[in-house]
This record gives structure tokens, sequence and C-alpha cells, in this order.
């Protein structure tokens, strides 16, 4: 089976890995610095990217296994900036335990630790995106009702999220899109824009909300002068 290969392949690596940090740590600290220090630090790299990938793999098959294919991509995010996260810390702690044992920095990793640190820049700001959304959420979607759902029963329309027919549990957005609940919640606290027209969904749901608020008023207002009228009539 291809997956048990690969998991002995992950699993070989690790222990590869986690065996040459173990000696480049003891060789350091049996004879002093020298370049194990470097490869020290290389090698807590490697085991940590390779948890990464043993992490997503088996966050994989368990989504598949509990049907959650939708929750998929926040575990992703929230891993991949913990890793990043580990890394940055990792390269702050090499910088000065080299710094302090030969008095100078590596030059050549400024460019390893400012990709690392835009990496990490990136998935937090996607993680604070991510928390807006869910809490802004429940505002942006709006329920179908029953006339407009039986259109979509009769259409054979489907969520194109699932590709499952849109027959109950259906919301709208301010686009005017329909998708199932379920399915639009996983979607956009990831995403953030409708799958189909790739319109912000919470400024669209603003947009909506205020364009019904107007039309409300002015049927308020046509409703007080048509009353107004049978008064003076």
């Amino acid at each position: 089976n291809k997956h048990i290969r690969l998991f002995a392949l992950m699993l070989v690596l690790q222990c590869v890995d986690f065996f040459c940090l173990g000696y480049a740590v003891w060789s350091h600290f049996e004879y002093g610095p020298s370049d194990n220090f470097i490869f020290a630090f290389e090698y807590f790299v490697l085991n940590v990217k390779n948890l990464l990938s043993f992490t997503l793999y088996g966050s994989f098959w368990y989504h598949q296994w509990k049907n959650m294919e939708h929750s998929k991509p926040v575990v992703r995010m929230y891993v991949e900036f913990v890793s990043a996260l580990t890394i940055l810390c990792a390269f702050v702690a090499f910088f000065y335990f080299f710094y302090s044992h030969f008095g100078h920095i590596p030059l050549i990793m400024i460019r390893d630790i400012r990709y690392t640190f835009y990496i990490t820049r990136k998935r937090f700001d996607d993680i604070q995106k991510y928390r807006q959304t869910v809490r802004n959420l429940k505002d942006a979607f709006w329920e179908v009702d029953s006339e407009a759902l039986a259109n979509l029963v009769a259409d054979e329309s489907i969520c194109i999220i699932c590709r499952e027919g849109l027959s109950s549990d259906v919301v709208q957005l301010g686009c005017e899109h329909c998708f199932h609940l379920s399915c639009i919640l996983s979607w956009a606290t990831v995403q953030g824009t409708c799958p189909l027209c790739l319109a912000s969904i919470l400024e669209s749901s603003a947009k909506l909300r205020e364009k019904r608020a107007r039309e409300a008023k002015e049927k308020e207002r046509e409703r007080e002068n048509e009353q107004i009228s049978v008064r003076e009539g």
C-alpha cells in the first residue's frame, strides 16, 4: 500500500533526523563549538518540517474518516503557523548562540530568516482574518424562503462547494448566490469570498443589508403616503 510506504518513509526520515540532531548536540557539548552547531540547527528544522508533514498527513486521514473535508484548510492554517513560528524562534536562538560562541552572525542565513518571518506573519494574518470572519459570519447570511427554495429544487441547483443538491439548509449571500449553510461556513472562514463571483462575503452582505434597509424605508414611506391619501380622501 502506497500510504504505508509513505508513512514508513516519513518515520525513517524522522528517526534519522532525530539521531543526527542528538549527535550534533552531544558533539557540541562534548568537544565544544564547531561546525556541528550549524548542523544541529539544520537537523532541528528538518525535524520540525517532517513533523509538519506527519501532522498534515494524519489530519488528512482523520478528516476523511470523520467526513469533515471543509475544516481541513483551517487545521492546515494553524499547523503551518505553529511550524513557522517554531522555526522562527529556532532561528533567533541560533543567531544568539552563534554570535555568543563565534562573535559574528552567518549573513548567508539572513535570507532564510527573512523568508521564515514572512511566512509566519502571513499565517498570523490569515488566522486573524479567519477569526474576524467567524465573528461576523452570523450577520453575513440570509435564510432562503420556501418559495425561493422550491425554485432551487425545481431548477436542480447544486451547491458548488459540495456538489450536492440545494434542497435544505440553504442560505443566500449578499451577492445572492446560494449554498448549504455548513459548506459556506467552512469555506468563508478560510477564503472570505463567494466561491462563484469572488465577491467579499462581508462587504457584499453589508451592501445587501443596506439595500434591504432602504427598500424597507421606501415601503414604509409608501404605506404612510397611502394612509395619508386615504384620510384626506
